[in-house]
């Protein structure tokens, strides 16, 4: 009861929230008639941005006007424009799809299969979401579980616990796998151990990052930096290595699993995600504020976008994540930068509860070219606790509170913030200006910290209202850290 009566208190907290950052808008664009529900854009050039939509179409938005470019596509869940060779990629359920407008006449003559190597069972939750590129021209989709059909695996550690069987499997070939296409017809398994990965994007070192959504053997919605031959956590899709079988997927507990597993950069607590889409990394050169080279995601559920941070301590990413905005329309699942340092996002309430209300929408977010608004800027470890920087000098120069969690590994649907606790500050000192603290205090590896600023002003007596930043641990960092 306390648990849900907190729950509740929590969502009736964020409601009341300011939607929007100082300085920044939130513009709807009104979709063509017939686009009923969106689920990618992207940007193809100054003028034109494109949308897929889950009823098979893709349109071109320019100049205040829409046109249909390709149609007749299966459930095309993200869409990427090579302005190099002037085509789109759109990732279909059965394969990887290029569009090739051959005529020059705005609408798509040719469909070419472009990669199709990974098997599909024909449910419905099998989605293939992507492609994003990188600096190379490769191509990087992930595929998504099947919704209580194939092969599950059990929970050796508790098998009598309710819903120890997990609640995803795999029905075919690279179920829970993210894959590269360099070219036509290749089809490369890059890794494996996903759940639903709806959100995939590529950093601008060339690096691999994917969201997942919190459920079986994830505790909590995660990002992960994905390496090509490492396993995630989900261990559905392991029978499709070759070092792996079914059989003996199915003797393993999850101790086994855990052992092989590789961490998350970072863990998105349920305040601010419960089913995450695409990262996309601000490289604008502040067209978009004061946050350049930060991470901004969103999210299904909350229908929200909210940033992230990463850095390198011991040789592994982590990082820090905070909330941005609040009340987009309908549940944001794909974002993209436009030329003019515009944040796109394709949003989508159908059959998912969406705090947004509506079925589709499609919104862009603006920063007015002046006003910074005050925020927490980042969190980054230091050899003995946090420092935080702040958007503007603060003025009452209080101490936040700080708490701990981590959650558990099992195929149990989530988990609870296990052994959360208070964290004692020892020390805090601020810098000469006031928009940097350096807080101490006992740390440990693999553990959330919650970092709330609750009553924080700035000096122009602004209230900070995005105030909690929530960091991953994973490593310690110690004087020999290079990082």
């Amino acid at each position: 009861m306390k648990h849900a009566l907190f729950s509740a208190a929590l969502l009736s907290s964020s409601l009341l929230q300011a939607a929007i950052p100082d300085g920044y808008s939130l513009e709807t664009i009104p979709l063509p008639k017939g686009a009923v529900t969106v689920l990618g854009v992207c940007s193809k050039d100054a003028d034109t941005i494109a949308v897929a939509t889950w009823e098979g179409q893709v349109w071109e938005y320019s100049n205040g006007a829409w046109s249909l470019f390709a149609e007749d596509l299966m459930e095309p869940n993200g869409i990427y424009y090579n302005s190099k060779d002037g085509c789109y990629y759109v990732a279909q359920k059965p394969e990887l799809t290029r569009l090739v407008d051959v005529d020059k006449d705005g609408k798509c003559d040719l469909y070419q299969n472009w990669s199709s190597g990974f098997g599909w069972g024909g449910t419905y939750h099998e989605y293939h979401f992507g492609p994003v590129a990188d600096s190379k021209g490769s191509l990087y989709a992930s595929l998504n579980l099947a919704a209580n059909q194939g092969f599950r695996v059990a929970d050796n550690k508790n098998p009598a616990a309710p819903g120890a069987g997990g609640n995803m499997g795999s029905t075919g070939a690279y179920r829970g796998w993210v894959y590269r296409c360099d070219r036509q017809g290749h089809f490369h398994p890059f890794a494996s151990g996903f759940r639903s990965p709806a959100g995939i994007g590529v950093s601008p070192n060339d690096e691999v990052f994917v969201t997942d959504n919190q459920g079986d053997w994830f505790g909590a919605s995660p990002l992960f930096h994905v390496e090509e031959g490492k396993f995630y956590g989900h261990p559905a899709s392991l029978p499709d290595r070759e070092d792996f079988t079914p059989e003996l997927v199915s003797s393993m507990s999850a101790a086994s699993f855990d052992k092989i597993r590789k961490r998350p950069a970072l863990w998105i607590p349920r305040s601010l995600a419960q089913s995450p889409g695409s990262p996309v990394w601000d490289t604008t050169e502040g067209k978009f504020g004061p946050f350049s080279g930060q991470i901004f995601v969103g999210d299904q559920t909350k229908s929200n976008y909210f940033r992230c941070g990463v850095e390198m301590v011991a040789g592994a990413y982590q990082g820090f994540c905070i909330n941005f905005l609040d009340k987009t329309e309908s549940g944001t699942v794909k974002m993209d930068f436009d030329s003019q340092g515009r944040l796109w996002s394709a949003q989508v309430g159908r059959g998912w509860l969406s705090q947004g209300g509506k079925r589709t929408a499609l919104q862009f977010a603006q920063w007015d070219g002046e006003t910074v608004p005050f925020e927490i800027y980042d969190v980054s470890l230091t050899e003995t606790g946090f420092r935080v920087n702040f958007t503007q000098p603060c003025a009452k120069l209080l101490t936040p509170s700080v708490s701990q969690h981590y959650y558990n590994y099992s195929s149990m649907y989530g988990s609870d913030e296990i052994d959360k606790k208070r964290v004692a500050v020892s020390k805090s000192s601020w810098s000469d200006d006031h928009k940097s603290l350096h807080i101490e205090l006992p740390l440990e590896p693999g553990k959330v910290y919650t970092l709330d600023f609750h009553g924080l002003q700035s000096a122009a007596a602004k209230p900070l209202i995005n105030h909690t930043a929530y960091y991953t641990v994973n490593r310690l960092r110690h004087a020999k850290t290079a990082e």
